[in-house]
């Protein structure tokens, strides 16, 4: 409820890694250039971001995320989230453009 703002905190159940779910604090709003927020769940603290560029006639969406205050579960499954990490965070781009070109999404 209310404007969305740094300090806003909102809850989150992600897919990644089994269900996840957590509290978020948004950590930054630059509009135009880049958003983040800072989700403690199962895994720890996590910090989770988009950023927008220029490309030759379009616009590139970037998303990021890091493990940055690991719970024990955290550790114990961090190599893991390493090498899992770069493919959710492609596949999550490729639903966020589909949805925006109306394109069928992608499985995954």
């Amino acid at each position: 409820d209310g404007p969305v703002a740094v300090g806003s905190t909102f809850s989150t159940v992600a897919k990644q890694f089994g269900t996840q779910r957590a509290r978020s604090t948004i950590t930054e709003i630059t509009p135009g250039q880049r958003f983040a927020w800072d989700s403690v769940g199962g895994l720890g603290r996590v910090h989770h971001w988009f950023e927008l560029g220029q490309e030759v006639g379009s616009t590139r969406l970037t998303k990021g995320a890091e493990l940055v205050q690991p719970s024990f579960l955290g550790k114990v499954t961090s190599f893991r989230i390493s090498k899992d990490l770069p493919e959710n965070l492609r596949k999550d781009l490729e639903r966020i453009k589909a949805k925006l070109e109306g394109s069928p999404a992608i499985a995954g």
